[in-house]
């Protein structure tokens, strides 16, 4: 725990940091700060979501019966179809 102040703890990294470090989240009753902290949260912007191997590969199964290339890029692949179906978005 921190030494002079009352500490929350970050869900992802599990410190304990002042409330400062957080940001304030008012869907998220009673203290109104979001789960991470400010660090955690922006690493975590920057990286893929952590999933199960068992996951992954199953949504890597639904994306090659849905015709995607999954070397490529499925974003773009898939603005691509929208573009052929509706016309410029």
């Amino acid at each position: 725990m921190l030494e002079s102040e009352w500490g929350y703890r970050c869900s992802r990294c599990g410190n304990y940091l002042p409330e400062d470090n957080f940001h304030k989240d008012k869907s998220k009753p009673p203290f109104y700060i979001a789960y991470t902290c400010k660090e955690c949260r922006k690493d975590s912007e920057n990286q893929e979501p952590i999933l199960y191997q068992s996951d992954r590969e199953a949504g890597l199964e639904i994306l090659t019966r849905l015709g995607y290339d999954i070397e490529g890029d499925v974003h773009q692949q898939f603005m691509d179809r929208m573009r052929k179906k509706y016309g410029e978005l």
